[in-house]
């Protein structure tokens, strides 16, 4: 075993960072800022990146696995990995790392480990998107795909309301207060003091202008426009004097957003992705499109940048999601406190 671990200078001014210390106070941090998943732990650090680079070798790696169970480990925790990974090493000369991950599972000893940062195969292609010619969409780091790994992806701590429509589920981005800047909840309004709400969406066209209204019932109904033309708050007084209960404004990007709107406004209002209007739109031209949203439907989105499978041979990875967004944790500048994002925390 080697005992001379101690980081040099060098390694800790050039390559060191705050990442083992922040996915370490998530573990076993105990004290009255941070409480960890198993305050009551005790933690084995490992070291197996080099002092002269920001690498290590998967020698050291498996060398490290070895100790672990060597002494007793019950789990082990890997923040690493290479993109792209397949469910096994395949290369004859790695065939001791194989062992190594099928001998921890066979001791029972579970293998936790980060599925990667690498977001999606559509984000790192060159094109921008992901063409049917190559469906092969995993970018799941090894080794968390190898089938002796437990894969851990990363959710967002911010949770985001949803309502669905026809069956398919639409997260969406409240209002907000032009001049408190506080949130008006869509859900909170449409429900009062009813556990459940439904109602039917009516698209209306030219970005929700009076005289598109012609001709067109929204009484009782939720309105649906595109962001544009007008500001929001005169769109939603303009759904509410045709006699819509609610409306919703979806953008010109693919992203949510929290239409700000005057105080006077009381009509519940909704902001959705260019995507999620379109989509609308379009069912609504197929069949009558219904709203329901119940008390409490919220979710915890997958962060865009944790990487999903399948891996090679089509096996569904990641195993499990936890909260990897944004977690506040310890660092080791000044012994402080930050929140910082990635799958490793998860």
């Amino acid at each position: 075993m080697d005992t001379d671990t101690r980081p040099t200078r060098t390694s800790s001014l050039n390559f060191g960072g705050d990442h083992g210390t922040h996915v370490s106070g998530i573990i076993v941090g105990d004290n009255d800022i941070i409480t960890g998943s198993a305050p009551k732990a005790q933690l084995v650090g490992m070291k197996v990146f080099r002092d002269n680079s920001g690498s290590a070798y998967t020698s050291d790696i498996v060398a490290a696995l070895g100790d672990a169970a060597y002494i007793g480990v019950d789990a082990i925790n890997l923040s690493l990995g290479s993109p792209c990974g397949f469910t096994e090493a395949h290369s004859e000369a790695l065939a001791y790392v194989n062992e190594m991950y099928e001998k921890l599972r066979q001791l029972g000893i579970a293998v936790c480990a980060s599925a990667g940062n690498s977001y999606n195969a559509s984000v790192v292609n060159q094109s921008g998107y992901q063409s049917v010619n190559n469906p092969e969409y995993g970018v799941l780091g090894a080794p968390s795909s190898y089938d002796a790994s437990f894969s851990v992806a990363s959710c967002e701590t911010v949770s985001t309301p949803f309502f669905t429509v026809n069956g398919t589920v639409f997260e969406y981005g409240c209002s907000i207060s032009v001049t408190s800047h506080k949130i008006r909840h869509f859900s909170l309004q449409l429900l009062g003091d009813n556990e459940e709400f439904s109602a039917e969406i009516v698209p209306v066209g030219d970005k929700g202008a009076e005289s598109a209204y012609e001709g067109v019932d929204v009484n009782g109904k939720i309105v649906l426009v595109q962001r544009g033309g007008s500001t929001f708050s005169e769109k939603a007084r303009v759904a509410a004097s045709h006699g819509a209960v609610a409306l919703i404004i979806y953008g010109t990007g693919d992203y949510l957003f929290n239409p700000a709107v005057d105080d006077d406004v009381t009509l519940p209002v909704a902001g959705l992705t260019v995507h999620q209007g379109t989509m609308l739109v379009q069912m609504a031209e197929i069949e009558p499109i219904i709203l329901t949203l119940s008390d409490g439907d919220i979710s915890y989105p997958i962060s865009d940048y944790s990487s999903w499978g399948p891996v090679s041979d089509l096996t569904l990875k990641p195993d499990i999601t936890a909260p990897g967004g944004n977690v506040f944790s310890s660092v080791p500048e000044n012994s402080t406190y930050l929140r910082e994002k990635a799958s490793s925390p998860a």
